[in-house]
C-alpha cells in the first residue's frame, strides 16, 4: 500500500472517530433535555371521567416519555363540564402530573 493510501486511511479513521464523538455528544444532549422537548398530547376527554382511570392514563403517558398533556373536553363527554366532578378530575390530573414531573394544561 502506498504511503498516500495509508495516510488517507488514517485520516478516514480519525474522521469517523471524531464523528462518533460528536454524535455521542448530540445523543447525550437530546437525552438530557428530553423532558424539555417531549410530546404534550392534546388529550381529548369524551366519556365519563374517573380520577383513578385518568391517573392510570397519565402514568402510561409518562412511561411513553410524554412530558405532559392538554386536558380537552370533547363531544360525548358524560361528566358534566365545569361541575364539581369535573374539577375533581382536573385536580387529580394536576396532582398526578406533579408527582411524575409532567406538565398539565387545561383547555
Amino acid at each position: 500500500m502506498s504511503p498516500e493510501a495509508k495516510h488517507d486511511i488514517i485520516l478516514g479513521e480519525q474522521f469517523i472517530y471524531h464523528c462518533g464523538e460528536i454524535m455521542s455528544r448530540i445523543i447525550e444532549e437530546i437525552r438530557s433535555s428530553a423532558d424539555e422537548f417531549s410530546s404534550l398530547p392534546f388529550w381529548s376527554w369524551n366519556d365519563r371521567l374517573e380520577p383513578g382511570e385518568l391517573r392510570r392514563q397519565i402514568r402510561d403517558m409518562k412511561r411513553l416519555n410524554m412530558g405532559g398533556f392538554f386536558m380537552h373536553a370533547r363531544g360525548g363527554l358524560i361528566t358534566e363540564y365545569m361541575s364539581d366532578e369535573w374539577f375533581e378530575c382536573i385536580n387529580a390530573c394536576i396532582d398526578e402530573a406533579e408527582k411524575l414531573g409532567m406538565q398539565s394544561w387545561a383547555d
